[in-house]
């Protein structure tokens, strides 16, 4: 044993562990390196010191244990080795894993708060060593660090990159934590260099307290009325001589507060107050909260976001000339002018009044507001009848002695309208006018190993050429399709389909080139995964992404890869294609990525699902119109466009994906079982199969639905004969 007794020896074994497979993996390699530099070469000692530092409660399990030998009979506890015990734990702590469930724990894996990326990654690796992805792997973890990775700013830097691998993921986003660390390590060293003064020791520092009027030390333990409760109103930390939810303050003794502060800065206004009170922070702190001592907030005047101070002291509200001039903001000044009187008695002349649109981007609130226009260089203020009417300060005037005219008057409000198709459009028309563009492009990558095939022009019909080429055109101007000159390995064939408003949608038929095309298996989801989240729902909407897949833009390889043959000449797509076998999961991918962190929102394809959650109808109303607002400006921000005609907003049911979405569940979509009542009599093999499977859709609601379609099995079983119709038709 000779050093034995400088190892440290290891801990027990945590048999509930979450990760248990990982933890036995790690205790294992320490107890056996420990075994064999620590104890003797004792087969007995070793199997003791084993089963003693296990632990009490792996022991328990140790107990359950039933060892055989390699003839299967049963080995006695003395006579049992550390390999058969080590062996005996192995098979408790990796059970045969459920490949279903660790993929989903794969999928479902985000980044937590204060979590680095390298512990992100490495448990994305363990994870999906379990799931049985094979060569597309390490494609996978690169997808799920996308989605799942906290900052926003790296996934758009990913989502630029092109043939992005995992290797070159995982340096970026080291290389962006790692400077992010750096940065802040840097302001604050910054901030100390620039803010921090030399002074005296902090025992010997003292000013009269505003929680207790005592001059004492300026920390919270030095005051004696930390913790206690004060006489006059009850709540804590202050005393009744010093507590300000009585009519008057008592005045402090010592010096004048305004002592060691700033001077006040005031801007007054004749007949009309704007007031901008500054003053640096105290030298003392309690253990209260610390608010802003200026407040701004940006509203978007006429559509141009803009910054405003909010002024309880004012009476009216100040816009600059130059704010108006700087964002092209058309105004027409009316009124008199007023004269306004600054704190150093300089006076400025206002150009009037004008009322302007404004809206809270916060709570997408409209409002109009009077505002006096002035030239001068200072910042647009909002007063305090403005700032209370559209609800962000609040005076609470049951806590203060309120002088006579002081409270509001109580006006019907303007902004309880009810969220309406038309009131959507209105506020939100750039959202669903013009073709989205999702960030990033997409990359198709084809397999070298497949030949190139070039597929000559199709004939079209000589009626149909002159609308063929009009869309052509229209495509073109849009942006979707461009004309080719250079020679391209790929060219399929152009298919056109009459819609039935008489439209032509122009597709390709690339056939051979889905076959050389590589997939990156993105999953899609189902109805029934979002199931689990509509327990509580009872309003939904359901919007539609406008040419859900023309909102992908392609990188240049891929576009030439596009290529496809008109009568006119070649053309490539720009944007994703139908048709091409990929575009499916491509789209679905970005789709989710642009809606991501949304509440009360799933989007399945091109279908977008908004729901609203509350114990009675109307909560349910107002999280419905919250979530349904979040999603107008997230679409605006990731540029995805939404289609106006196909809007159903704020009902109790909606169908959706061949189902019907209603607060009480998920029902069966009425037009279905039309459809199935509608369908003719089978008269072959073919028309059974038919029936059979649009049958089988709505298994959900069909309770023994097997049972009663075994007759019509029968008759396309292969060793039935299919000869007779008449059989079929009495069936």
């Amino acid at each position: 044993m000779a050093e034995g007794h400088s190892l440290r020896a290891p801990g027990p074994l945590d048999v509930n562990s979450r990760t248990l497979s990982l933890t036995w993996k790690r205790w294992k390699e320490e107890i056996l390196l420990y075994l064999d530099l620590a104890v003797e070469d004792d087969a007995a000692k070793k199997r003791k010191t084993l089963l003693y530092l296990i632990g009490e409660n792996a022991r328990k399990v140790y107990g359950t244990f039933t060892i055989v030998n390699a003839q299967n009979e049963a080995v006695a506890e003395a006579d049992r080795t550390v390999e058969q015990i080590v062996a005996a734990f192995e098979t408790y702590c990796n059970p045969k894993k459920n490949e279903t469930v660790e993929r989903y724990k794969f999928f479902t894996r985000s980044q937590s708060n204060g979590e680095t990326f390298d512990e992100y990654i490495t448990d994305l690796k363990t994870l999906a060593a379990e799931c049985g992805f094979g060569e597309i792997r390490e494609s996978l973890i690169r997808d799920r660090i996308l989605i799942g990775i906290l900052d926003g700013k790296v996934r758009e830097r990913l989502l630029r990159e092109s043939n992005l691998s995992l290797v070159k993921c995982a340096e970026i986003c080291r290389a962006a934590e790692v400077s992010k660390q750096s940065i802040q390590t840097m302001e604050q060293v910054t901030v100390h260099v620039v803010k921090k003064k030399p002074q005296a020791p902090q025992a010997s520092r003292t000013s009269v307290c505003k929680y207790c009027a005592k001059r004492h030390a300026a920390n919270k333990e030095a005051c004696p009325a930390y913790g206690k409760e004060c006489a006059s109103c009850g709540k804590r930390n202050h005393f009744a001589r010093a507590c300000r939810s009585g009519e008057t303050k008592q005045p402090r003794s010592g010096r004048s507060q305004a002592q060691g502060r700033k001077k006040p800065l005031v801007h007054m206004l004749q007949e009309e107050a704007v007031m901008t009170v500054t003053e640096e922070e105290k030298t003392y702190s309690m253990s209260g909260p610390r608010y802003a001592k200026q407040v701004h907030a940006r509203m978007a005047l006429e559509g141009h976001l803009v910054t405003f101070q909010l002024d309880l002291g004012a009476t009216c509200n100040v816009m600059p000339k130059h704010i108006l001039d700087s964002n092209n903001i058309q105004y027409k000044t009316t009124g008199a002018q007023r004269v306004l009187t600054m704190y150093n008695n300089s006076q400025i002349v206002s150009e009037g009044e004008t009322n302007l649109k404004m809206t809270n981007p916060k709570t997408w609130r409209r409002y109009v507001v009077n505002f006096v226009v002035i030239d001068s260089g200072s910042m647009p203020l909002l007063g305090s009848n403005a700032i209370q009417q559209i609800g962000v300060v609040t005076v609470h005037y049951d806590r203060i002695l309120a002088l006579s005219g002081s409270k509001p008057r109580l006006i019907q409000s303007t902004h309880s309208k009810a969220l309406t198709k038309e009131s959507l459009l209105e506020v939100y028309p750039d959202v669903f006018s013009g073709l989205g563009r999702l960030p990033g492009k997409c990359h198709l990558e084809v397999d070298e190993s497949v030949k190139p095939v070039v597929h000559p022009p199709r004939r079209v019909p000589v009626a149909m050429k002159a609308q063929l080429q009009k869309e052509l055109d229209k495509m073109t101007e849009d942006g979707v399709i461009e004309p080719v000159t250079v020679p391209t390995p790929w060219v399929s064939s152009l298919v056109t389909v009459l819609k039935p408003t008489g439209k032509l949608r122009i597709c390709i038929d690339p056939r051979d080139l889905n076959a050389a095309l590589k997939r990156s298996h993105y999953p899609a989801p189902t109805i029934e995964d979002i199931l689990p989240e509509l327990k509580k729902a009872k309003v939904f909407s359901v919007l539609d992404a406008k040419s859900g897949y023309w909102q992908v833009v392609l990188d240049e390889e891929s576009s030439l890869l596009t290529t496809f043959n008109t009568p006119s000449g070649r053309y490539k797509w720009k944007r994703l294609p139908f048709g091409i076998k990929s575009s499916p999961e491509e789209f679905q991918r970005r789709l989710d990525q642009a809606l991501e962190g949304l509440e009360g929102i799933k989007p399945i394809v091109d279908d977008i699902l908004v729901w609203g959650e509350g114990e009675t109808m109307a909560e349910a109303i107002s999280h419905h119109d919250a979530n349904l607002k979040r999603l107008m400006q997230r679409c605006r921000e990731r540029g995805l466009k939404l289609n106006a005609e196909k809007v159903k907003l704020r009902q109790q049911e909606v169908p959706f994906h061949g189902h019907l979405i209603t607060s009480q569940g998920l029902k069966v979509d009425p037009s279905k079982v039309t459809a199935v009542m509608k369908m003719p009599r089978p008269e072959d093999a073919q028309g059974v199969q038919r029936l059979i499977g649009f049958v089988t859709y709505l298994a959900k609601f069909l309770p023994k639905l097997s049972d009663i379609c075994e007759p019509l099995r029968k008759l396309i079983a292969k060793e039935t004969s299919l000869s007779g119709p008449r059989r079929m038709r009495v069936s």
